[in-house]
């Protein structure tokens, strides 16, 4: 009944105080970059216009809840630029959509970021606000990462139709400022479209 009513008569969800954070940190990760951080040090009225400007409003309770969440969202994103001050690689996209065809399956989604890597090789990051770190046994069986790697080799672009040996897949948990990398083999690729097929009938 709940695939019904969201998927098939497209009844709107109450937005949810955890969701319009992620939408709205997602849409900072993206704006910083755009606005130069990794290549000059970003000035803090800059932070501050840009957490206004991206800033989802919806199901806060109230205004000194939304107010806490604001500064949260601050703490959060200077942290990160503290924390990757130095990094190396910039991404080359970010909140990047994509859309392929397994037989007649449409699967759709969107890369948080995506780095290039040396040797041919890109990094898929997907960020993360929750406090929620799984065990790494957990994430070397991720179906969103397992979907995100079978992508990189679907995906008509230049920067993708990669093997799975040349994708990097990457959680970066944003509050503790912790990666977690991963990588997929042709197995598993070939299990997730079995599993994929399987949903669909």
């Amino acid at each position: 009944l709940h695939y019904k009513l969201r998927y098939i008569l497209r009844l709107p969800q109450a937005p949810s105080p955890a969701l319009s954070f992620g939408i709205t940190m997602h849409s900072l990760l993206k704006a910083i970059y755009q606005a130069g951080f990794g290549r000059e040090k970003l000035q803090d009225a800059l932070i501050d216009r840009l957490i206004d400007e991206y800033w989802v409003h919806d199901g806060y309770d109230g205004k000194a809840h939304e107010q806490e969440a604001k500064q949260n969202a601050k703490t959060l994103l200077q942290a990160y630029m503290k924390h990757n001050a130095d990094e190396r690689i910039l991404p080359a996209q970010t909140e990047f959509p994509f859309q392929f065809m397994l037989k007649n399956i449409k699967i759709l989604g969107r890369f948080d970021r995506i780095n290039m890597l040396s040797d041919n090789k890109i990094e898929i990051v997907d960020y993360k606000t929750g406090s929620n770190i799984p065990p790494e046994s957990k994430i070397k069986k991720d179906l969103q990462l397992t979907l995100y790697a079978l992508a990189a080799t679907q995906v008509n672009d230049p920067i993708f139709r990669k093997t799975p040996e040349e994708i990097q897949l990457s959680l970066y948990y944003i509050e503790q400022n912790i990666k977690i990398s991963t990588t997929r083999t042709k197995e598993q690729l070939e299990e997730a479209k079995e599993y994929i097929f399987q949903k669909a009938e």
